[in-house]
């Protein structure tokens, strides 16, 4: 069994995936739905279902951000 961080595994694909589900920073829906379809056959997320929901539910983290960047058109 190998463990690879989810993005390092961008355009790979396995057997089963197997998602520990934990309160993180890191860890929302956008990280979820980026190592869902990494497996063929099989994915498990282990962790508390209220939490999973929530994390699901939650807006992600990368559409809060704010920026600075101004764009005028061309």
């Amino acid at each position: 069994m190998a463990v690879w961080p989810v993005h390092t595994a961008q355009g790979s694909a396995f057997k089963g995936v197997i998602v520990p589900v934990v309160q993180s920073k890191l860890l929302d829906r956008m990280i979820l739905y980026t190592a869902i379809p990494r497996s063929m056959k099989t994915v498990v997320l282990v962790g508390d279902i209220d939490l999973i929901n929530e994390i699901v539910a939650a807006i992600p983290k990368s559409l809060d951000r704010e920026q600075n960047l101004r764009f005028n058109g061309i």
